[in-house]
């Protein structure tokens, strides 16, 4: 494979092994650094510092900070017993006669009105529970189903709205639990199928402060929030890899444990899509301690797809598009990742192609 790119590009064998050098290296260090998730104390440390940034409360404290008996619909509550002993159920509204969070699904960022996540903690201020909504498929009124840990004392639920913040309902007290160890581990959910409304509220978000952008951010406004698309070939099937960042520097994914005090630094989501504009891939990402850097996602390209383009969101940096790439004629050699001894081989392959090709142009 090396020998093929020496001769599209007239490169010195030096030069790519000097490459692949540093793309394995690089690899090496993305995937040394600590690998436990902290996708759960990330999100909610971001919630604090959206909470300071986007609805000017110094606190940073979900709403509603004082008075604990407003009546809105968009404080969660929580009942009891709804599915069983030991299980409860959180709906976003409805509390004293307030109605139900409503759900508004578009592809609009004007118009676009969901809650992102609900979510419950215990005594200990640890989440217990938590899903993140899908606009296109879930219904009114915003529901979170959960067993109840045993040990648990205390219970408070949480909403995050899109557009209107983060907010807390009541702590409860008298709690019935499963008697069962809780199982529960966060991190991001599958999409069932790609959202429209959620890459609206992505656009709703990059046309506020600090962004103030109507489009996407590009290549030209630097490359390590940029999401690059490579095509290859794996076991007869075509596979394609987005990875945010070059050679020159990679998308943070910083993530924060509880009780930190710094703010989070991650890429959120990345997506694809086809000639069609039509979402063909749409994932969240986990995050780990360490200021682990690796923003990537892995699919297999369908038939149907003549043209791929990488879309990517960072809470601290933006809405990023990468550059649209053809299926045909940008497809790598075949690449044996069964024979790879770690992933980190695979990611340095795919980053040493992806760069090779990217900056050919200087180093002829």
């Amino acid at each position: 494979m090396l020998i093929a790119y020496k001769q599209e590009f007239n490169m010195k064998p030096s030069r790519i092994f000097l490459m692949a050098s540093m793309c394995l290296l690089t690899s090496r260090q993305l995937f040394a650094e600590e690998t436990i998730s902290v996708f759960c104390p990330t999100l909610l440390a971001d919630f604090t510092r959206r909470q300071k940034l986007d609805w000017n409360i110094t606190s940073g404290l979900p709403f509603p900070e004082t008075d604990m008996s407003e009546i809105d619909m968009h404080i969660p509550m929580i009942i009891f017993g709804a599915y069983g002993s030991g299980e409860a159920a959180v709906m976003v509204g409805g509390g004293g006669g307030a109605p139900f969070h409503p759900i508004i699904a578009s592809d609009d960022p004007k118009t676009v009105k969901f809650i992102t996540h609900v979510y419950v903690m215990d005594q200990n201020k640890r989440v217990v529970a938590m899903r993140r909504t899908h606009p296109e498929i879930d219904e009114m009124p915003v529901e979170l189903n959960f067993k109840i840990p045993v040990g648990t004392t205390e219970l408070t639920p949480y909403a995050f709205s899109n557009d209107q913040g983060w907010w807390k309902g009541k702590t409860y007290d008298q709690i019935e639990t499963t008697g069962l160890i809780s199982s529960y581990t966060c991190g991001p959910q599958d999409y069932i199928k790609a959202s429209s409304s959620i890459i609206a509220d992505y656009h709703r978000q990059q046309s506020l402060p600090p962004f103030n952008m109507e489009y996407p951010y590009t290549f030209e406004n630097g490359s390590m929030h940029t999401p690059f698309i490579t095509i290859y070939k794996s076991d007869g099937r075509l596979m394609a890899s987005v990875i945010v960042g070059t050679l020159k520097g990679f998308s943070p994914m910083n993530g924060v444990d509880y009780d930190s005090d710094s703010d989070p630094e991650w890429v959120k989501t990345i997506w694809v899509v086809d000639q069609d504009e039509q979402v063909i891939v749409m994932e969240d990402l986990d995050v780990f301690l360490g200021g682990h850097s690796g923003a990537q996602i892995n699919f297999e390209v369908p038939y149907s797809a003549k043209l791929l383009k990488a879309y990517s969101f960072s809470n601290i940096h933006g809405l990023w598009a990468g550059p649209s790439i053809s299926v045909e004629e940008d497809i790598t050699e075949e690449i044996d990742e069964s024979g790879a001894s770690g992933s980190f081989i695979t990611w340095g392959i795919l980053i040493m192609i992806r760069d090779v090709l990217l900056l050919s142009s200087f180093m002829m």
